[in-house]
């Protein structure tokens, strides 16, 4: 045992978090930042659990500082994407998927978030492209699916939303 192992208790907080212990979690993720403030995994960590706990302004400063210093950190780029949705800032939401596709151009979840937000400021084409490009990525994404027909049926193709709605069940 190693009281002064920072990774020991950025590990010990993401479990306890998976186990709704949150503030135990959070107290870990403190400690590790503070044995070591240049663990981005611990910034990163505390960063989803603040977003979990709709500490989003917090949640944001933890994963732009986890990028800092870990600029390829994909979980610490889409938390800080799905905060920055949560708060209106759809534009940086979308740039946050944009660079975690420049880290990783097959990660179906930066095309199908950076759709919901695209959707969400009416940029619908946009939108239908990201939740194509998902399932090209992982034919099997439900969720893309129903993204995808809800874009549809919002441009008023019901048919081609009813055909996605029904490849999602």
């Amino acid at each position: 045992a190693d009281p002064l192992y920072s990774g020991a208790y950025a590990n010990r907080g993401t479990a306890l978090a998976a186990q709704g212990r949150r503030e135990e979690a959070m107290a870990d993720f403190l400690k590790a930042i503070e044995l070591n403030p240049e663990d981005s995994r611990a910034f990163a960590n505390r960063g989803i659990l603040r977003r979990d706990l709709g500490l989003l302004d917090e949640a944001i400063a933890d994963c732009s500082q986890a990028l800092k210093l870990n600029p390829r950190d994909l979980e610490a780029r889409m938390c800080r994407g799905m905060a920055r949705s949560a708060k209106g800032l759809l534009e940086d939401a979308i740039d946050d998927c944009t660079k975690a596709l420049e880290v990783n151009p097959r990660l179906a979840l930066a095309y199908y978030s950076g759709g919901i937000f695209r959707r969400d400021k009416g940029l619908l084409e946009e939108a239908i492209r990201d939740f194509d490009a998902a399932i090209d990525i992982d034919p099997k994404y439900a969720s893309a699916y129903v993204a995808r027909g809800v874009a549809k049926r919002t441009k008023g193709l019901h048919e081609e939303a009813v055909r996605d709605h029904t490849k999602a069940v």
